[in-house]
């Protein structure tokens, strides 16, 4: 594992009999390591033990495979388990479930979230409650809870690791982190708040960090590491944040030390996909696609990142909104440490012959879903959109070069969910049939509205085999009924676990690995293995089940060796000894974090002379890698605030990494200088130690003289040697507004505040003359606004309280129903205050004669205006709008020509 910050992190071994020695990779991956009492020979020691000084990764408690630590269940095999599920309606018991109401009228989401499984336990958030629980899976009986408060949020993000469980919370306008210990549920740290409302999506745990997104704000890392025991309300800070305008489902791809991220892009006309650098956060690569969005998170599948979007179908269509017809798209590339190598791009999208043939080329798809990926198969559902979509389940085979070609569709099931997937009952004889739990996105119930929220959803088991097709096994409606967004989770021993919009529920029973499941595990990698599919999370997974076994069963499971025959070695030839790994020969491994000598930073591997990339590189043969150093060097930050220093350790020339802004009340950050030179995160190559000290540049507060227009009710400030940024507006009727001014100098967002105090800024006013202004159609306004000023006018919504009023009136006076038009007039100066004279287009037959005239401003007033040359004439006002005002106004039927408006 490269590191180019260190990042302390140690390899937790489990001894197993007959086993050699079993270790857990901080990433929740596993590997397995030849002790010394193993019969087969480790390679050569290094010829001179290192007898310096050694820094020892960090302990982090390992994640045991076959857990669903977070919403991907495997970080190792993202919705991939080998547990025994249920397979038919029989075994799929609802054994306990928590309902809670929703309360539609405020949005008020108290229900409880979905769940985690980690061993006999399962954890949920219950909004009612603002409690954690930690509960028995086979009962529900609560075992621990912990108060856990947060406002309202559709689906509390929870996930699981390094022996604790993380909720991240919403105050309404910032996601806060609470950390607490899985076993006690006791309260560890919290984390400071991280901008942008509530996390909508995923929150991850990967490699002693957690990873989450906000959904109007941004996305943060932070270490899991409980550096003060002594305090539960600690709080702590990101290890790097990426300030953005938004996340949904932003599930991370892994590779080793970096990770693939994907920003939905709603307001950059598509999403981003960035290769980063997991520790740091630095950005290595990106890319943009245009008019393809995202809604969920990428996935990674043999040295390849598979990220889904919601690509615009009209490709002539420069304006998307929320209505614009859209379908799933998937595009693929190879990754390398430098980023995305866009030769490899691979691309498929939802098939137009499915449209024709079931929507007669109407086109309302996209997804929600996150691609899962077993056996070269890509298993998505569709059902993206807030309402849903008609995309179907895809069923999609990736070929030897990368290709992707739909093998097939169900068409009846929409679903904003990802697939949970059973290899348990795979076989060479079945075609490596797997089974599939996914739950619809849903139905409104007859008679109700299309956004009604009463409605209902059916569970999906379905079965998929390569050389036998797709089936649906069965299907069933729990109860209470509700629409679904979430996704199933599936516990070791097979308890199936899920969340509809009101409630969680619990299904199966107990079914626990015995000798002749790991046996028919491993005869299934073997066939796979002779098929060139090498899976290595899947070759993890028998070597737990098999060490979980008692030493009576595993005498019992006489395929294990053979399993063990198909092994080469992996060495890390490390400061503090050889580390022997056992790998499935053509196996994709990721390196553990290792020991290195003081003073220097792990920055890769090599294989004799060539770099050695783990996420993509298989091992072909008994290899040994030695490791990379480069120098270290220390930053030492000052924050300059009454609080203590900090030291970070990177590699010589390395990018200083990201640095959380420190605070100082009545002072904004204005960076990290060494003397003159500052030193920007993300952007300052450090070469050699550095002492650092914060720079603080004080907040005044200003105050605005508007001589006479509208008051300035909201809050501004100047940031000494900052440009002021945004300043408000005022009105002041009949004027337009020139600008704010002190001492005779005008202040804009771009002027350089100077001042380590506040000022008041006075408004400058210039009256307006009289203008006109009209519509091109027969309709014109006059009064004091500048001529620059703009006007439309249209028909009143004949639907709406305002016409209806008007045209009340109007037959109560004149016995007839009215003709309403709605002016809108925008410009400086524009006020409610002012009357405005408007002249519209009359039919022939009015010269001369007076008419009665009805219009809105709080009630129904009425005025009369005067016909002459063809021209109705009346004064009236408007009621306040956006940057001017609006008038509804309307006449009997007939006065005024229809094409005026």
């Amino acid at each position: 594992m490269k590191a180019s910050v260190i990042v302390v992190v140690l390899i937790a071994a489990i001894a197993v009999a007959g086993a050699g020695v079993y270790f857990m990779m901080s990433g929740g991956s596993g590997n397995e390591v030849i002790d010394d009492e193993d019969p087969k020979p480790s390679p050569s020691n290094p010829e001179e033990p290192y007898s310096g000084e050694i820094l020892e990764p960090r302990e982090i408690k390992p994640t045991l495979p076959s857990q669903w630590s977070y919403v991907g269940g495997d970080v190792g095999s993202f919705g991939i388990t080998d547990s025994k599920t249920p397979l038919n309606q029989s075994d799929m018991k609802m054994l306990w479930k928590v309902f809670s109401e929703i309360d539609a009228s405020a949005s008020n989401w108290k229900t409880p979230s979905s769940p985690l499984c980690v061993g006999d336990k399962a954890y949920y958030y219950k909004g009612q409650e603002s409690a954690f629980y930690c509960v028995d899976i086979a009962t529900g009986k609560t075992i621990a809870k912990a108060s856990c408060p947060s406002k309202t949020v559709y689906n509390m993000a929870i996930t699981y690791g390094d022996g604790k469980v993380f909720a991240v919370t919403s105050t309404g306008y910032c996601s806060i982190l609470y950390a607490f210990d899985a076993e006690t549920m006791q309260q560890l740290f919290v984390s400071v708040p991280v901008d942008g409302g509530e996390t909508q999506g995923t929150v991850t745990y990967y490699d002693g960090k957690v990873f989450f997104g906000t959904y109007d704000g941004d996305y943060a890392c932070f270490s899991t590491e409980d550096k003060d025991r002594t305090r539960a309300d600690e709080e702590v800070e990101p290890l790097w944040l990426m300030e953005c305008d938004g996340w949904y489902n932003a599930t991370p791809a892994f590779f080793d030390d970096y990770i693939v991220l994907v920003k939905r892009g709603f307001n950059d006309m598509g999403a981003t996909a960035f290769f980063m650098d997991a520790d740091t956060g630095r950005v290595i690569d990106s890319i943009h696609f245009d008019r393809e969005y995202s809604s969920s998170g990428a996935t990674a599948y043999e040295g390849r990142v598979y990220i889904p979007l919601n690509r615009v179908a009209d490709r002539n269509d420069w304006e998307p909104n929320e209505f614009t017809s859209e379908k799933l798209a998937i595009r693929s590339y190879k990754v390398t440490p430098e980023g995305f190598d866009r030769s490899s791009e691979r691309y498929w999208e939802s098939e137009d012959s499915f449209w024709q043939k079931n929507y007669k080329g109407a086109v309302w798809g996209g997804t929600q879903s996150i691609p899962v990926i077993w056996n070269d198969t890509i298993y998505i559902g569709g059902g993206g959109k807030t309402l849903g979509s008609n995309e179907p389940l895809w069923i999609i085979d990736i070929g030897k070069d990368g290709d992707m070609k739909a093998r097939g569709y169900l068409k009846d099931v929409c679903t904003k969910g990802t697939m949970a997937i059973s290899t348990a009952y795979s076989t060479k004889d079945n075609g490596y049939a797997v089974y599939i739990y996914v739950m619809e996105y849903g139905h409104v119930n007859e008679g109700e509205a299309a956004d009604s929220i009463n409605g209902y959803a059916d569970i999906f088991v379905i079965k998929d085999s390569k050389d036998r097709g797709t089936s649906i096994e069965f299907k069933l409606r729990p109860d209470p009924a509700q629409f679904c967004y979430q996704s199933f989770v599936i516990s070791e021993d097979g308890y199936v676990l899920l969340r509809n919009d009101t409630t969680l529920f619990c299904f199966g029973k107990e079914n626990r690995y015995g000798p002749d499941d790991v046996s028919s595990s491993i005869d299934r990698f073997l066939d796979m293995y002779d098929d060139g599919n090498v899976n290595y999370r899947d070759y993890q997974r028998i070597v737990a089940r098999y060490s979980g076994l008692t030493d009576q069963d595993r005498a019992k499971v006489s395929n294990y060796q053979d399993l063990d025959r198909l092994c080469v070695t992996l060495t890390l030839r490390t400061v503090s000894g050889d580390l022997v790994m056992k790998v499935p020969k053509g196996a994709i491994v990721d390196l553990p974090d290792v020991a290195v000598p003081a003073g220097k930073v792990l920055t890769g591997w090599k294989e004799g002379s060539a770099d050695w990339t783990s996420f993509s590189t298989p091992v072909a043969k008994d290899t040994v890698l030695t490791p990379v150093y480069a120098d270290a060097v220390k930053i030492t930050m000052d924050p300059q605030n009454g609080g203590g220093s900090s030291i970070i350790t990177l590699a010589k020339g390395d990018l200083m990494p990201y640095i959380h802004d420190p605070s100082k009340e009545g002072y904004q950050f204005g960076g990290w200088f060494d003397g003159s030179t500052q030193y920007i995160p993300n952007k300052t190559k450090v070469s050699k130690d550095a002492s650092l000290t914060a720079r603080w540049l004080k907040v005044s507060y200003l105050d605005f003289d508007p001589d006479g227009g509208s008051f300035v009710s909201e809050v501004y400030y100047g940031v000494y040697d900052r440009p002021l940024g945004d300043l408000p507006v005022s009105v002041k009727a009949g004027h337009t507004f020139m600008g704010w001014f002190y001492d005779g100098k005008e202040y804009t967002s771009a002027t350089v505040y100077k001042f380590e105090q506040g000022i008041t800024l006075k408004a400058k006013w210039s009256e307006n003359a009289s203008a006109t202004v009209d519509n091109g159609k027969g309709l014109s306004v006059t009064g004091k606004f500048p001529a620059s000023s703009t006007l439309s006018a249209n028909a009143s919504n004949t639907n709406g309280s305002t016409y209806k009023a008007i045209n009340s009136e109007c037959k109560d006076r004149t016995g007839s129903d009215s003709n309403c038009i709605l002016v809108t007039l925008k410009g400086d100066g524009v006020s409610k205050e002012l009357p405005l004279t408007v002249k519209v287009k009359a039919n022939q037959g009015y010269d001369g004669k007076e008419v009665k005239v009805f219009y809105y401003l709080d009630k129904v007033i009425e005025t009369t205006g005067k016909v002459k040359d063809g021209y109705l004439t009346f004064e009236a006002y408007g009621n306040t709008f956006s940057g001017g005002v609006q008038m509804t106004f309307g006449v009997q039927k007939g006065v005024m020509s229809e094409g005026s408006w």
